[in-house]
């Protein structure tokens, strides 16, 4: 799992430990600060009241655990979280969900968009917090084939297929249509051209040249090359999905509108989103932001747990749950890891094999 520390970790001994799994466990659970008569009440920590509430004031000293209010008890940081995430859970086997649950649910969504819509709302079922799915990365994606199709007398149609498997299309207004041989032709040589360059590159090119064989369509294979970089543009600022939106109003920390004006007004700005899921999520497990390690300050009461989806072992895109800093971490990691990798394995066994 991928951590993202902003401060140094000091491993605290074998009582710490324990008190500090406790008081994150039980904030999780009841959204209250805790105190020292909490603690010996519920665990058996084998000593006095006393012996806690000053290992408490250490771990405050530390890091670890503040206290919201004088007299309150004691609630955990974000660095006591990361401690938390980093040392004291095990998620291997948390959690346990049939592997063809995914696959039923999804098997009759024809498009990659409704895939990664239905994926989100499983996921926020099963975690109970708002889930993102970023579209694949269009620097990673690469046109397959290009299809030409005619619509009227003056009107091309264009499809085209990308590695991702999405299917898009557009029209484009032309002065003469080719004949359907030369049409073939074209989309032939288009497809060749085009084929396994990422969507950057195809950016990139500021002329194409046909060969001399196609040469008298050379302002119409022009338009056809402006319009495919228009449909992708479109795609790249289309890419972020988001589901479970209204969870947000459940978490005791968001009944204060202000915070919660402030993640939905991020949530709404798919960039700002995109790049921090770009910014944390790194390789193929899991990756947990906390609070300020984002240095976002619309999510500084907010935890991130993210992963990358892949297609054919090609990273492809983000999905990802946010929800408060007091997040249930243990069966949302295992969630998020488990979802994502069956999405990956769906993914592959539909538009690769």
């Amino acid at each position: 799992m991928s951590t993202n520390r902003t401060n140094t970790l000091y491993q605290l001994d074998s009582r710490k430990d324990r008190i500090l799994h406790a008081v994150v466990s039980d904030y999780i659970a009841t959204a209250e600060p805790i105190g020292s008569e909490w603690l010996v009440a519920h665990y058996d920590f084998g000593v006095k009241p006393a012996t806690i509430r000053s290992e408490m004031a250490e771990m405050a000293d530390l890091g670890y655990l503040k206290q919201p209010h004088v007299s309150a008890g004691r609630i955990p940081s974000d660095l006591g979280y990361r401690y938390f995430v980093d040392t004291l859970i095990d998620v291997k086997k948390d959690f346990d969900l049939p592997s063809h649950y995914l696959l039923q649910k999804l098997a009759d969504r024809a498009t990659l968009e409704n895939i990664l819509i239905h994926t989100c709302r499983i996921l926020s079922e099963l975690t109970s917090y708002p889930t993102i799915a970023s579209q694949p990365d269009m620097d990673q994606i690469t046109v397959r084939h290009v299809y030409l199709s005619t619509a009227g007398s003056h009107h091309l149609v264009i499809f085209l297929l990308l590695s991702s498997g999405q299917v898009t299309h557009c029209s484009l207004n032309v002065a003469e249509i080719p004949s359907p041989s030369r049409l073939q032709e074209i989309a032939n040589w288009l497809t060749q051209e085009l084929s396994d360059m990422p969507f950057n590159q195809i950016a990139n090119i500021t002329h194409i040249e046909p060969p001399l064989r196609l040469a008298i369509f050379a302002p119409l294979i022009s338009q056809l090359k402006d319009e495919i970089l228009s449909v992708l543009n479109r795609l790249d600022d289309n890419r972020l999905l988001l589901e479970g939106t209204n969870l947000m109003l459940r978490q005791p920390e968001f009944q204060d509108i202000r915070r919660l004006d402030a993640v939905l007004g991020l949530l709404e700005q798919g960039a700002v989103i995109l790049q921090l899921l770009k910014r944390f999520i790194a390789g193929d497990s899991v990756s947990v932001l906390i609070g300020s390690e984002a240095a976002v300050d619309a999510v500084k009461d907010c935890s991130v747990v993210g992963a990358q989806y892949t297609i054919g072992n090609r990273p492809a895109g983000y999905l990802a749950v946010i929800g408060p800093t007091r997040m249930e971490y243990k069966k949302t990691i295992s969630a998020v890891d488990f979802i994502a990798h069956h999405l990956s394995d769906l993914l592959t066994e539909v538009y690769l094999q």
